[in-house]
């Protein structure tokens, strides 16, 4: 694969990336639903967008429902988002300085939910177990006044 072979020169890093990735499909960043586009599927992710016309500095490499993951052409290596029902008409927003970035911050993200399921979990369980003690020591109160 060549740094120039979409008409424009890939970023350092995201060259790297693409060159890295060998396979064929997406890839998927953890179980958060982003997906970044394998190489084979780059140019027509934009083609099927519009990309070129409606954000003609811009590129897409990747996708979550309808918020779309950009990079700037002949640019440095930042991560860019923008809802695809806006696309020329919001401006993009840098989420990430290089591609590495931006998949350890979505990584970390999905880390802090799960923490924060994990959390709400054990303290149902530690509810459901105090009310399981207190009902046991009621029964066995009931037991005892009978």
């Amino acid at each position: 694969m060549k740094r120039d072979e979409f008409g424009f020169v890939l970023p350092n890093l995201y060259y790297q990336f693409l060159t890295e990735w060998k396979e064929i499909d997406p890839y998927e960043i953890g179980d958060t639903g982003i997906c970044l586009y394998a190489k084979e599927d780059l140019q027509e992710r934009n083609e099927t967008y519009q990309i070129e016309e409606v954000e003609p500095d811009y590129f897409m490499i990747g996708q979550e429902g309808d918020l779309a993951y950009f990079i700037k052409k002949n640019s440095d290596d930042c991560i860019y988002e923008n809802d695809l029902g806006a696309l020329g008409s919001l401006e993009m927003k840098i989420v990430a300085t290089t591609v590495y970035d931006f998949i350890d911050k979505v990584l970390e993200e999905e880390l802090l939910m799960v923490k924060k399921r994990l959390k709400f979990l054990v303290k149902i369980f530690l509810l459901k177990l105090e009310l399981n003690i207190l009902k046991v020591i009621l029964d066995m109160q009931i037991k005892r006044d009978y």
